[in-house]
């Protein structure tokens, strides 16, 4: 008697026994982790780019000055563009590595 009793309550206590992974409190805290990162992301972006506004405010004169005398020559003026945008990313990458 004692037997089938401690074996009904072995299989009962089975049958509730919690699932060896809770897979809903690992994506909650996956979430979570997520979110920091993406805030943190998304913080540092808008640095750099009130940095970026900030220095384009202070370089905007010579720049145009700089323009002016290329004498118009636009594909060298895309060429320092496109040179200095590529800059600014490999030093992004960096960072990141």
């Amino acid at each position: 008697m004692v037997e089938a009793v401690e074996s009904e309550l072995r299989r009962r206590m089975a049958a509730d026994a919690p699932p060896a992974r809770d897979l809903s409190f690992e994506l909650a805290v996956m979430a979570r982790i997520e979110r920091r990162h993406f805030r943190r992301a998304v913080a540092g972006n808008a640095a750099v780019a009130a940095l970026a506004a900030l220095v384009l405010f202070m370089a905007a004169p010579p720049l145009a000055q700089a323009a002016e005398s290329l004498n118009g020559n636009l594909i060298a003026t895309l060429v320092a563009v496109g040179l200095g945008i590529l800059a600014m990313q490999w030093a992004l990458q960096r960072e990141e590595a």
